[in-house]
């Protein structure tokens, strides 16, 4: 302490000194970064909750994994618990074979896992799969009804759309996860005849932004059919559109909004 401070003016500057202790500890602590697998958790729970609110649910059916690019294993959300419900606690960590090796000692792994692992095993570019009953995708897929460049939503699906029609029976066995994963191909997304959507992306903010886009896309579709014909954009509109649209930077922006909507109606 400088010399010649009185008594009351030394315990005031200890006071300070103390009471700067948790800021300076708080202040450490959040700049501290997240762990790439806990981002990636805090990133599928988000998903699930955007998922929820944006039509997706179907109760507690429906499921989202990702992985670390590289990696044989993946997180994905559990049996039982709606997206709404989920939070990066709950996920589980299994391998290609469907093996839980970590996370929730007391979630359990979705039956329909084989979706997940066939096409993580086929496609290097992926590293996010979401698989939803969404109404109008699966109205469309009972339709048997391609996706037309309506809008800026159905430009995202001009010839990358997959359509599996061998079985609308839950996906639950290796051979049934290789069939969806050759039928998909390179394609982003997939409708399944009376089940559902399978979508893909490089990572879940572009996975999600598929899934919602998909959706959308599907009920412009499903209402344009029943006013009459129809005008399309042609292909260089396509390409613009997806060029100026459906960027990397856009597609993160969009997921942070829809994250923060989320976490806003559970307030």
């Amino acid at each position: 302490m400088p010399i010649g401070l009185s008594g009351t003016e030394i315990i005031y500057s200890i006071w300070v000194v103390i009471l700067k202790i948790p800021v300076t500890l708080y202040s450490l602590m959040g700049s501290e970064k997240m762990k790439p697998v806990d981002e990636l958790k805090d990133k599928i729970a988000a998903s699930c909750k955007i998922l929820h609110r944006e039509g997706h649910h179907d109760y507690i059916w429906g499921h989202v994994s990702a992985r670390e690019s590289g990696k044989t294993e993946y997180w994905m959300k559990p049996r039982s618990l709606g997206f709404n419900e989920i939070t990066s606690e709950e996920l589980v960590l299994i391998n290609y074979d469907g093996e839980k090796i970590g996370g929730s000692p007391i979630s359990e792994r979705h039956g329909e896992y084989p979706i997940h692992s066939e096409i993580y095993r086929k496609r290097d570019n992926v590293n996010c799969i979401i698989h939803t009953h969404s109404f109008y995708a699966t109205l469309l897929s009972a339709l048997q009804k391609p996706i037309d460049p309506i809008n800026n939503d159905g430009c995202l699906f001009f010839e990358s759309l997959a359509f599996y029609n061998i079985t609308s029976n839950l996906i639950t066995t290796k051979e049934q996860g290789v069939s969806i994963a050759q039928c998909l191909g390179n394609n982003i997304a997939m409708l399944m005849r009376n089940h559902g959507i399978v979508v893909t992306g490089k990572n879940v903010e572009e996975a999600t932004a598929v899934a919602i886009y998909l959706e959308r896309a599907a009920k412009c579709q499903i209402m344009t059919l029943t006013v009459g014909e129809k005008v399309c954009l042609n292909n260089q509109e396509v390409k613009n559109r997806l060029q100026e649209h459906f960027n990397s930077d856009n597609l993160n922006d969009l997921f942070a909004y829809l994250k923060r909507c989320a976490m806003k109606s559970e307030e």
